[in-house]
């Protein structure tokens, strides 16, 4: 079977699961319907352990959509899925390349329509007449099978109570919009179009160093040797090791020498100054040892640079502890967000980063294949990323914190997350207001726009975090007693769902 009848057929899927719903179980099954037909249609994808572990990654992603139903997994599933859809066409590819191809597919992926079209039904069938037939084969063929749907329901009273059931009243120009959209992103997904010259290129990228002869550089107008360049790397190599190294001591000291803060320092700018210089340091690193490794010197009989250049690893390595440690303080003393969360991430990822280059050195990889392997760092990452439900924990964690320290949490903060936040918010308040919670304003506007947002919901949006979150709220019916109930409808609704 030709992927177009995929391509219409999903089409038609994922406007009647996504259009004006929310994130839930209609994202794992549209990842059932589109993985399986892309395998179907392209069975070399089980020869590509990329492929696969994109695969996995959507599934995951869609998984958790169902159970957390956060817009993180949501990304996750975009990437996994346009990863996926590309790397059928690739033999050798990294992250920042698949982004490339994917952008330039959805682009493209309009003019590629009407091309096929138009080679198709009019290019091909129009000197033989064949546009023609077609054309009075299907509008006849449309017109009977309307005519015996007429008369069959004014005949039939079983038949007409059945056709009666569905009304294709909710088709507008919204819902067509939503459809073309859609057709445009399946079909790029199931015919995706990658840059020729971009793939080709990276098809013969090594991922191993290859012993050749050393060429002479100019450099200032002068030329650089192999011997001058072996040279020049120990010097810098030294110099910097020796100024990182006062660098991690001072941190060192502080850290272990009993003071809290550095005098007139903040909170935010010791967390801020010391992931800028993190970030600096740990780019000329990478880039200093990509440049003095990227070939003879991976062969050097003389290990005095490659040894200058572990001890710097080590260095950086040292100091992305130290960075975790001060924004670990960051958090003790002002709770936790989304940015504070970013921030170990960031290190996590510069951490492989660096590890990876160590394994560039031991083993004589490639620049690319340090590219390469960072880059899928990242998308790892993010799908590493989907089975925690982020609201529910910065809820808990910042109302705990808070309470442990005799505190107020920052419930505005709280109130901005996400449904999953609310259980831990809604006990909060009701232990701290009491009766009088129903006066409180803002969670009680809060209530009200989540039940406007969300009201005209269906069972595709359904999740277990969502109905959690329904199901705290309908525990305390005096949460609502001030508004009207059809308003909350939703609430009760949600949580007996006719499949």
């Amino acid at each position: 079977m030709k992927n177009g009848i995929f391509i219409f057929i999903s089409s038609i899927i994922y406007t009647y699961l996504l259009y004006n719903q929310g994130i839930g179980v209609n994202i794992l099954l549209l990842n059932l319907v589109l993985i399986p037909t892309l395998f179907l249609s392209n069975k070399n994808y089980l020869k590509n352990k990329l492929s696969l572990l994109f695969a996995a990654g959507a599934l995951i992603s869609s998984v958790f959509s169902f159970v957390n139903g956060h817009a993180i997994t949501v990304w996750a599933n975009i990437f996994s899925l346009s990863f996926l859809s590309i790397s059928i066409n690739l033999k050798q590819q990294t992250i920042i390349t698949s982004l490339v191809h994917v952008v330039f597919s959805y682009i493209t992926s309009i003019a590629q329509i009407v091309k096929r079209f138009k080679v198709k039904y009019f290019s091909e069938n129009q000197e033989n007449g064949l546009l023609r037939k077609r054309i009075v084969i299907y509008l006849s063929s449309i017109l009977v099978f309307t005519l015996f749907v007429i008369l069959y329901q004014a005949s039939n009273i079983t038949f007409s109570i059945f056709l009666s059931q569905f009304s294709l009243t909710f088709i507008n120009a919204r819902v067509l919009f939503f459809y073309s959209i859609g057709f445009i992103l399946i079909y790029a997904f199931y015919r995706p179009r990658i840059l020729a010259v971009l793939a080709i290129y990276e098809k013969f990228l090594p991922l191993t160093v290859t012993q050749n002869n050393y060429q002479n550089y100019s450099f200032i107008g002068n030329s650089v040797t192999e011997e001058t360049e072996f040279k020049t790397g120990v010097v810098m190599l030294s110099l910097l090791n020796g100024l990182l190294l006062l660098v991690n001591v001072l941190d060192l000291q502080f850290m272990f020498g009993g003071e809290l803060l550095p005098a007139n320092i903040s909170y935010s700018q010791y967390v801020h100054q010391g992931i800028f210089s993190l970030i600096l340091s740990i780019i000329i690193a990478i880039g200093i040892i990509l440049w003095y490794f990227r070939g003879t010197q991976n062969f050097a009989q003389q290990k005095t640079l490659k040894v200058l250049a572990y001890v710097w690893i080590a260095q950086n390595l040292l100091m992305l502890l130290s960075a975790a440690y001060k924004n670990n303080l960051y958090i003790n003393e002002f709770s936790l967000t989304y940015k504070r969360i970013g921030v170990y991430v960031f290190l996590i990822a510069t951490a492989a980063g660096l590890l990876f280059t160590l394994i560039k050195l031991l083993t004589k990889r490639s620049n690319f294949y340090l590219i390469k392997a960072n880059s899928l760092t990242w998308y790892v990452i993010l799908v590493m990323a989907v089975p925690i439900g982020w609201d529910k924990m910065i809820a808990e964690f910042n109302i705990y914190q808070a309470q442990s320290k005799g505190k107020e949490p920052d419930v505005v903060y709280l109130w901005s997350l996400s449904y999953q936040a609310y259980p831990a918010l809604i006990n909060y308040e009701l232990y701290k207001y009491g009766n009088d919670y129903k006066n409180n304003y803002y969670p009680n506007q809060k209530l009200i726009y989540l039940a406007k947002k969300e009201g005209l919901y269906c069972w595709q949006s359904y999740n277990l975090a969502r109905c959690n979150g329904y199901d705290e709220i309908a525990k305390h019916p005096q949460l609502l007693d001030s508004y009207p109930q059809s308003l909350f409808k939703i609430y009760s609704t949600y949580r007996n769902l006719n499949f």
